[in-house]
C-alpha cells in the first residue's frame, strides 16, 4: 500500500472511530471558529470537507469551503481538515473566553512525512 493511502486510511479511521459532538449555539463565554477549506490548485474552496477538533467536534464544510464551529470552552485545540479526496490540513488554536477566530485550513495531498500544513489565522 503506498503511503499516501496508508495515512488516508488511518486518518480516515481516526476520524469516523471518534464520538462526533453536536455542535453547539454560541454560548456568553464560549469561542467560535469559522474559517474555509482550500487546497490545490490556485487555493480553490474545497466542498464537502470534513472539519474536526481533537475533542470530537465536528462539522463538514460547505460547498463553498465555509465552516462554523460553536460554543466552544477556552483551551488549547487540535483542529485538521480531510477532503473527499484524503487531502489533510493540520494545526492548533488557543481559544480564550468569547473569542470569535477566522481560519484558513490549506490542505495538502497526505504523501510523505504529515508534519504539518499551513493553517492560518
Amino acid at each position: 500500500m503506498s503511503r499516501q493511502l496508508n495515512i488516508c486510511c488511518f486518518v480516515a479511521l481516526a476520524v469516523f472511530s471518534t464520538p462526533i459532538l453536536p455542535v453547539e449555539a454560541q454560548v456568553p463565554g464560549r469561542a467560535t471558529v469559522r474559517g474555509i477549506v482550500v487546497g490545490e490548485p490556485a487555493a480553490r474552496p474545497v466542498a464537502r470537507a470534513y472539519v474536526f477538533l481533537d475533542d470530537g467536534t465536528g462539522t463538514t464544510a460547505d460547498d463553498n469551503g465555509q465552516f462554523l464551529i460553536e460554543g466552544l470552552p477556552p483551551g488549547r485545540y487540535g483542529i485538521a481538515a480531510v477532503s473527499p479526496t484524503c487531502d489533510i490540513a493540520v494545526g492548533v488554536l488557543a481559544l480564550e473566553a468569547g473569542e470569535r477566530v477566522m481560519v484558513r485550513l490549506e490542505v495538502v495531498p497526505a504523501e510523505g512525512e504529515l508534519d504539518s500544513a499551513p493553517v492560518s489565522r
